[in-house]
């Protein structure tokens, strides 16, 4: 059984110098060659957030297939800015 770590750029080499082989996918059509790879021995999919909100959909497909194994969404380690607001005086 192994795992399957779908992330960017930055984070794929963080997997790579944790010892967790990663797929680094850049675009929806990454995401879907990697899933479209990926066979009966993967126990666990990994996927980062922002490889998530790049592929939402190739994801949710993946998770949905009958037999499919777990999908877990990696949150962010940066919160996103929030919007800023002027204050009116």
């Amino acid at each position: 059984m192994t795992l399957l770590v779908l992330a960017g750029r930055d984070d794929a080499v963080g997997f790579a110098l944790a010892g967790v082989p990663s797929v680094e996918c850049t675009d929806r059509t990454a995401v879907r060659d990697a899933l479209a790879r990926a066979d009966a021995s993967v126990a666990v999919v990994l996927v980062t957030h922002d490889v998530e909100e790049v592929a939402a959909d190739a994801v949710a497909a993946y998770r949905d297939r009958p037999g499919a194994p777990p999908v877990v969404v990696l949150p962010s380690p940066v919160p996103p800015p929030a919007e800023s607001t002027e204050e009116t005086q």
